[in-house]
């Protein structure tokens, strides 16, 4: 059997995944360089991102684009390639890095993490519904102390996106539906996405 990523990024079977193999395609950030294609996970050892099926189901649950003809997709997957665009231009982390930093990120940040990019591809939703520039709204997450992506910031922890794992409590991500909306709300609030009522 194929896994999902293979299978997804070979034929989308609806416009959410088209969404996102075209963003994946034509990013100068992402491409097969930095997304596997071949397995739904990352080897620990590895210089990419994230699996594509990581991207394609974050955008196949949250993206509120709702593309239907040929016209919607071109507009919104130009508007996601655009948006990881403003995205890497201030967290370079979600671009692509070399095999050590990227295994460095791994041990202190939860950027290569499945629940990041859930979190912020949910947090593009929320901009491209309000008509939000991502390049107005990604600065917002430079300058937190500790890091906004950090494993160690408490942000996660008070939300459950980060656990205490095993005997020794080494800090892990969850990656849950609860926890995929807590990462959203926790992004969108650091980059002043959430109306009073949102939270």
């Amino acid at each position: 059997k194929v896994n999902d990523s293979t299978a997804k990024y070979a034929y989308s079977e609806t416009q959410e995944q088209e969404l996102a193999r075209r963003l994946v395609n034509h990013s100068p950030h992402l491409g097969q360089d930095n997304v596997e294609v071949l397995s739904n996970s990352v080897s620990a050892s590895s210089h990419k991102l994230t699996a594509f099926n990581t991207i394609s189901k974050a955008i196949e649950s949250s993206w509120t684009g709702g593309p239907v003809t040929a016209a919607d997709l071109d507009e919104q997957s130009k508007w996601l390639i655009d948006a990881w665009d403003a995205l890497v231009s201030v967290r370079p982390e979600f671009g692509k890095l070399s095999t050590p930093s990227r295994q460095s990120y791994r041990r202190t940040s939860i950027s290569s993490t499945a629940i990041a990019i859930f979190g912020l591809i949910g947090a593009m939703s929320v901009m491209y519904a309000k008509g939000v520039d991502p390049r107005d709204a990604f600065p917002e997450l430079k300058g937190f102390e500790p890091d906004i992506f950090s494993i160690d910031n408490s942000l996660w922890r008070d939300v459950g996106v980060v656990t205490p794992s095993g005997t020794e409590g080494k800090l892990t991500t969850r990656n849950s539906f609860q926890a995929r909306r807590a990462a959203t709300r926790v992004l969108c609030a650091a980059m002043d996405l959430l109306e009073e009522d949102d939270s």
